[in-house]
């Protein structure tokens, strides 16, 4: 089932999120839920807290030659990493804001995946970004506190969006919206 993905302001994505300690039916049910969430909201990665649930789960989706693969991740770590990669970055739960991050270019992350096997796998390029970006959402950690502290520009461009943010969820709520 497609969920709603919590925004900006909500207090789970700052919470860290719980080691699975068993793959049973509630797992299997949250990673179905993690991928129709995705593929409905078009996103490369998606965090178990980023639709309310504090599990270790996330989800990676990336599209190659037309041929859409999506990897269920359960209490991924992340062991190695290797070069430097500053792109544009952004996050579901932060709708409409894009701003340059460095991350590590090439992971080797070790996880579970659906069946319980211990998987290592390396991801290069932007499925690497994206799972740093996204066990940082099972840490508490936003893209947003990974800007780098002497860009002045990108720091006014994310206390803009905030403000912009804010407001039209002040908007919506006034006028009957979500």
């Amino acid at each position: 089932m497609v969920k709603n993905i919590i925004f900006y302001g909500n207090p789970l994505l700052r919470k860290k999120a719980l080691w699975v300690k068993n793959i049973d039916r509630d797992i299997k049910d949250l990673i179905r839920d993690l991928k129709h969430t995705i593929k409905t909201e078009g996103g490369v990665g998606l965090a178990a807290n980023q639709i309310g649930i504090l599990k270790r789960v996330i989800v990676l989706h990336e599209i190659e030659n037309e041929e859409e693969k999506i990897y269920p991740l359960i209490n991924p770590e992340i062991i190695k990493k290797e070069g430097v990669q500053t792109d544009s970055e952004g996050c579901l739960s932060f709708p409409d804001l894009y701003i340059p991050i460095t991350r590590s270019e090439r992971v080797i992350v070790t996880y579970l995946d659906e069946n319980n096997n211990l998987v290592e796998k390396e991801f290069s390029g932007l499925l690497a970004r994206a799972i740093q970006h996204e066990v940082d959402h099972l840490d508490g950690i936003l893209f947003i506190d990974r800007v780098n502290p002497d860009d002045e520009e990108v720091k006014d461009i994310i206390k803009k969006w905030k403000r912009e943010f804010m407001l039209s969820k002040v908007v919506k709520s006034k006028v009957g919206g979500v």
